[in-house]
């Protein structure tokens, strides 16, 4: 029995190493473009990662994000309306098995965040995801079905976040440390 354990331990450990070693010589920022075509394929919004991204090896796989920026609605004042730093996610993996996605955690290093409103007060967290839909190559089949997305915690460090109001031009800003 104790053979048996141990040949079972080291297949364990050599599948764990297996698996790191193809994470860590996988280039993820050779699926950029695609990644961003299909948030503006979604949102209607450019996305743009000028920085790199990769995955923290960790029983708790985690993926990061540099330098991003996410655009603002046509209207808006600045060209950007989230521009960060770095973005990390961590993600269970068992709970992907059945096809749900369980995030533990999602942090955002010094985020700058713009939220506006028009002059008939539409704000520019609207996105216009039916005319993006409409865009997108149309089917007459059934979609698959979205499923819940559980974030447990959020982390937000050196974040600025400013609020115009289009309708008084009154603008407010609130700074996270």
């Amino acid at each position: 029995m104790g053979k048996i354990i141990k040949i079972l331990a080291g297949l364990f450990i050599i599948a764990i190493i297996g698996i790191v070693a193809v994470v860590s010589t996988l280039d993820v920022n050779q699926y950029k473009g695609e990644i961003t075509q299909a948030v503006e394929d979604t949102t209607g919004r450019k996305l743009d990662i000028a920085g790199d991204i990769g995955f923290k090896i960790s029983l708790i796989p985690t993926v990061v994000i540099e330098d991003v920026k996410f655009a603002n609605a046509s209207w808006g004042s600045k060209p950007d309306m989230v521009t960060l730093d770095k973005f990390e996610v961590q993600v269970s993996l068992m709970p992907l098995l059945s096809g749900n996605i369980q995030v533990n955690r999602v942090i955002l290093l010094a985020p700058e965040i713009l939220l506006e409103t028009d002059k008939n007060g539409k704000g520019n967290w609207v996105l216009d995801i039916e005319q993006a839909e409409e865009k997108a190559a149309p089917s007459s089949e059934s979609s698959t079905p979205l499923h819940a997305i559980i974030v447990s915690e959020v982390h937000i460090e050196n974040a600025g976040i400013t609020y115009k109001d289009g309708i008084t031009a009154k603008e407010t800003r609130v700074v996270i440390k």
